[in-house]
Protein backbone atom coordinates (compact mmCIF):
# COMPACT_ATOMS: atom_id res chain seq x y z
CA UNK A 1 0.00 0.00 0.00
CA UNK A 2 1.89 2.86 -1.11
CA UNK A 3 1.95 5.81 1.73
CA UNK A 4 2.76 9.67 1.59
CA UNK A 5 6.51 10.20 3.49
CA UNK A 6 10.09 11.20 3.18
CA UNK A 7 11.85 8.54 1.52
CA UNK A 8 14.53 6.23 3.09
CA UNK A 9 17.02 3.19 2.87
CA UNK A 10 16.54 0.93 6.02
CA UNK A 11 19.17 -1.93 6.85
CA UNK A 12 18.13 -4.05 10.12
CA UNK A 13 20.36 -6.90 11.60
CA UNK A 14 18.60 -8.65 13.97
CA UNK A 15 19.40 -8.63 17.22
CA UNK A 16 22.14 -5.94 16.72
CA UNK A 17 20.51 -3.02 15.42
CA UNK A 18 19.76 -0.93 12.17
CA UNK A 19 20.24 2.22 10.25
CA UNK A 20 17.94 4.54 8.10
CA UNK A 21 18.81 6.99 6.19
CA UNK A 22 16.45 9.91 5.00
CA UNK A 23 17.44 12.34 2.75
CA UNK A 24 17.65 14.97 5.80
CA UNK A 25 18.31 12.74 8.83
CA UNK A 26 20.05 9.41 10.15
CA UNK A 27 18.35 7.09 12.44
CA UNK A 28 20.98 4.76 14.34
CA UNK A 29 19.66 2.17 17.18
CA UNK A 30 20.75 -0.90 18.88
CA UNK A 31 19.01 -4.00 20.06
CA UNK A 32 16.01 -5.53 18.03
CA UNK A 33 13.78 -2.46 18.11
CA UNK A 34 14.11 1.09 18.03
CA UNK A 35 14.43 2.17 21.77
CA UNK A 36 17.95 3.07 22.28
CA UNK A 37 17.50 5.56 18.91
CA UNK A 38 19.65 8.20 17.89
CA UNK A 39 19.20 10.75 15.38
CA UNK A 40 22.09 12.87 13.07
CA UNK A 41 20.85 15.58 11.80
CA UNK A 42 22.04 15.93 8.46
CA UNK A 43 20.48 19.69 7.77
CA UNK A 44 17.28 20.87 6.21
CA UNK A 45 13.50 20.72 6.37
CA UNK A 46 12.41 17.08 5.85
CA UNK A 47 10.25 17.15 2.87
CA UNK A 48 7.61 14.37 2.05
CA UNK A 49 6.80 13.12 -2.21
CA UNK A 50 4.13 14.48 -3.52
CA UNK A 51 3.28 11.63 -5.06
CA UNK A 52 2.71 8.14 -2.58
CA UNK A 53 6.12 5.66 -2.57
CA UNK A 54 5.45 1.65 -2.44
CA UNK A 55 7.36 0.41 0.43
CA UNK A 56 10.02 -2.11 -0.61
CA UNK A 57 10.96 -4.91 1.76
CA UNK A 58 13.56 -7.16 1.12
CA UNK A 59 14.94 -10.39 4.18
CA UNK A 60 18.26 -12.23 3.97
CA UNK A 61 17.81 -14.47 7.09
CA UNK A 62 18.72 -11.77 10.03
CA UNK A 63 18.81 -8.58 7.70
CA UNK A 64 15.92 -7.09 6.26
CA UNK A 65 16.58 -4.04 4.10
CA UNK A 66 13.29 -1.68 3.00
CA UNK A 67 12.77 1.45 0.96
CA UNK A 68 10.37 3.77 -0.07
CA UNK A 69 11.31 5.58 -3.40
CA UNK A 70 14.49 4.92 -5.14
CA UNK A 71 16.88 3.66 -2.75
CA UNK A 72 19.88 5.45 -5.35
CA UNK A 73 18.79 9.26 -5.23
CA UNK A 74 17.58 8.89 -1.55
CA UNK A 75 21.67 7.75 -0.69
CA UNK A 76 22.74 10.30 -2.97
CA UNK A 77 20.65 12.86 -1.57
CA UNK A 78 21.81 11.99 2.21
CA UNK A 79 25.45 11.66 0.80
CA UNK A 80 25.38 15.26 -0.48
CA UNK A 81 24.20 16.77 2.35
CA UNK A 82 26.58 14.57 4.30
CA UNK A 83 29.78 16.04 2.40
CA UNK A 84 28.28 19.45 2.30
CA UNK A 85 28.34 19.30 6.07
CA UNK A 86 31.51 17.85 6.42
CA UNK A 87 33.33 20.76 3.82
CA UNK A 88 31.37 23.33 6.31
CA UNK A 89 32.01 22.25 9.70
CA UNK A 90 35.32 20.65 10.87
CA UNK A 91 37.24 18.35 8.78
CA UNK A 92 39.99 20.65 7.73
CA UNK A 93 42.19 17.45 6.58
CA UNK A 94 38.89 16.14 4.74
CA UNK A 95 39.17 19.67 3.50
CA UNK A 96 42.42 20.10 2.06
CA UNK A 97 42.58 16.11 0.37
CA UNK A 98 38.94 17.06 -1.78
CA UNK A 99 39.79 20.73 -2.73
CA UNK A 100 42.32 21.32 -5.76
Amino acid sequence: MPVQVERCVEVRIWPVGGVEVRPTRVFLWMGPSRRLLRVVPLGGVPNPEAKPLREHVYRFGPVSARHLGNPTLTLAASGTRIMGRLMRTGAPALRARLTP
